[in-house]
């Protein structure tokens, strides 16, 4: 019953990255909302380092990989963003 987490993380957070990898504009999309979403794996996994939950550890570690991954894509667009309209 465990996997459940982890498989859920995926289930929200792989379409996420899949549509921001594909989008051109990714204006609309919170970066606060996806740094708090990494927040929530770091806590998690800090959590796993004094009570060993190997469940628990797969969900932080999905999702702190996977919103790293669309902060990162946000990230990049804002930079890019910013550089096109110095230029």
């Amino acid at each position: 019953m465990g996997i459940v987490l982890p498989i859920s993380v995926l289930a929200a957070n792989l379409p996420q990255i899949w549509v921001a990898s594909r989008e051109g504009n990714l204006a609309d999309l919170s970066l606060a909302t996806w740094l708090l979403s990494m927040a929530d794996g770091l806590v998690w996994g800090s959590y796993t380092l004094i009570q060993p939950d190997m469940a628990i550890m797969l969900f932080a570690g999905l999702q702190l990989t996977t919103s790293g991954l669309i902060v990162a894509l946000k990230l990049a667009y804002t930079v890019k963003q910013s550089r096109s309209r110095s230029a």
